[in-house]
């Protein structure tokens, strides 16, 4: 009886095998089981980090532990970081999102960023929007230039995209 067992179990295993392996000879052929996709990726998208004025370990993530230039220096040549700012947190957080934009636009997001982390996180002497553009003035950037950023045309896109990836 129980050299009937092991037999049968052996069949078994014997006949598996057997079918798992005439699996893997199919011949596939292109057109009938597969289809060959002659286009190649172009660039690849970007890869998106989402951050906070407000958060205290997005700070140090940038400040301190230079996250950003640790992944940029091992990202491939032709993929780039991209930040966002969430504006769902804190009470200026429209704004934060509407100025990272600007910033974005007139090429001095680093140099924004920094100064509007320290301004939360460290002075706590931001406050309002118009302190927000006063970062802006201490780069150079006129109240009136910010404003007239403000409304173009590419930053409320930005700001669209920031926003809408945000909620998805």
């Amino acid at each position: 009886m129980v050299l009937h067992g092991k037999v049968i179990k052996l069949l078994i295993t014997i006949l598996m095998v057997g079918l798992s392996s005439a699996a893997y000879s199919k011949d596939y052929q292109a057109g009938k089981n597969f289809t060959v996709i002659h286009s190649t990726v172009k660039q690849p998208p970007p890869l998106v980090e989402f951050f906070s004025f407000y958060c205290g370990p997005c700070y140090a993530f940038a400040e301190r532990i230079n996250v950003d230039t640790a992944i940029r220096k091992r990202l491939p040549d032709d993929m780039k970081l991209e930040k966002y700012h969430v504006s769902q947190m804190g009470p200026l957080g429209p704004a934060l999102t509407e100025a990272w934009a600007v910033a974005q636009y007139a090429g001095v997001d680093g140099k924004v960023e920094k100064l509007l982390f320290e301004g939360l996180q460290v002075k706590r002497d931001i406050k309002t929007a118009a302190d927000i553009v006063m970062v802006f003035n201490q780069l150079g950037i006129t109240s009136e230039k910010y404003a007239e950023m403000q409304s173009n045309f590419m930053v409320k896109a930005l700001i669209a995209r920031q926003d809408n990836l945000v909620e998805k």
